[in-house]
């Protein structure tokens, strides 16, 4: 017959064992803006950004290796800047400088990054969420390009792994717009006004 007493002490160990698994925010990798339109020649441009990790605290980014995906026959690869804008690298928070890596073959960008800041350093300065890499795309034809994140690795300031959900972009590339016909009409007769104003 089993005893309450072990069934309670089950119970409790259970709780125990349960609670830092929920209580861990998700980590999440994401690309910004979720979608957007240029027109044909311009250049687009989109941040893949970091969330959920401690905010000055454990557990921080260390390491990053994603590829992104994209269509090369809409899109080509035009240059990249690692770290956020406001926040500067957050990989590299004490101006030692960080390793990182660009590999692009037609339709994917490899990043990489590794942090040569202390794990303490890293836990106790690094924000919770950041921008990672800007990339900037050149608009090549007309149509739509999905973007997609594939993590190859992703390491806290101890190098271990963590898990984290991506979500995917998308890229509108539009043809350049015809000038309004009306706008068009308006500037013809006042170009014939005018002409006819100086002949006379």
């Amino acid at each position: 017959m089993i005893k309450i007493g072990k069934i309670i002490r089950s119970l409790s160990l259970a709780a125990v064992l349960w609670l830092p698994v929920s209580s861990v925010m998700a980590v999440a990798i994401t690309i910004s803006p979720v979608s957007q339109t240029v027109t044909l020649g311009n250049t687009a441009v989109i941040d893949i950004g970091i969330s959920g990790l401690g905010d000055h605290s454990s557990p921080s980014l260390g390491v990053f290796d994603l590829d992104i995906l994209f269509d090369p026959a809409i899109l080509g690869f035009n240059s990249v800047v690692f770290g956020d804008s406001a926040l500067g690298d957050q990989l590299d928070l004490l101006g030692f400088g960080s390793i990182t890596d660009v590999k692009t073959v037609s339709g994917s960008i490899n990043l990489f990054e590794l942090s040569l800041d202390s794990a303490a350093d890293l836990d106790s300065m690094q924000s919770g969420e950041f921008v990672l890499a800007r990339i900037l795309f050149n608009s090549l034809s007309i149509g739509d390009s999905a973007l997609q994140i594939v993590v190859n690795d992703l390491g806290d300031a101890n190098g271990a792994a963590i898990t984290a959900a991506v979500s995917d972009a998308r890229i509108t590339v539009s043809a350049i717009p015809e000038p309004d016909s009306i706008f068009l009409m308006i500037s013809g007769l006042l170009v014939i006004f005018l002409f006819r104003k100086n002949i006379s």
